[in-house]
């Protein structure tokens, strides 16, 4: 439970939740955005970013009014749109694994007919958003393969 006066920080205390009531004061705690977007680069080199990629003649007045959205710190919701302005490069939990984890893969010709659906819908998404002259999202168009997350897996422990 967090006391503000004013914008000051009064008190920061632990409660119980049934009873409401304080059980003990603390001095600090960390408190972590309440999104997972954290920026790599400044907005306005993101702005920039977006400006300079090639889209189509017909998208120019979508992006100009996205980048003033971005500038104006409402970025959240274009993240998936131009994720490769915002980042340089995308990551996966199979990425910060090292060799003191055992990865175990169950039913994994189910793994690879699910995987084989997703990347059909995504390719039927995608064409449906060209023929709406809609802008495709980076977050479709970067979308992993069943073989990368196999290679990926390659070099890790694994129980089937």
């Amino acid at each position: 439970r967090i006391e503000l006066w004013g914008d000051e920080v009064d008190s920061i205390r632990y409660f119980n939740i049934v009873s409401q009531r304080s059980t003990s004061q603390i001095e600090q705690i960390e408190i972590y955005p309440a999104h997972e977007y954290i920026l790599e680069r400044p907005l306005n080199e993101v702005c920039n970013n977006i400006q300079n990629s090639v889209y189509e003649a017909n998208k120019e007045q979508i992006i100009e009014k996205d980048i003033e959205e971005i500038k104006n710190g409402n970025y959240l919701s274009k993240v998936e749109r131009y994720f490769n302005s915002f980042y340089n490069s995308q990551e996966t939990i199979i990425d910060f694994l090292n060799n003191k984890y055992i990865v175990f893969i169950d039913e994994q010709n189910k793994i690879e007919a699910r995987s084989l659906n997703i990347k059909d819908d995504t390719e039927r998404l995608i064409k449906a958003l060209i023929e709406k002259e809609k802008i495709v999202p980076d977050s479709l168009i970067n979308t992993d393969s069943i073989e990368y997350t196999r290679d990926t897996l390659k070099n890790k422990k694994l129980i089937y």
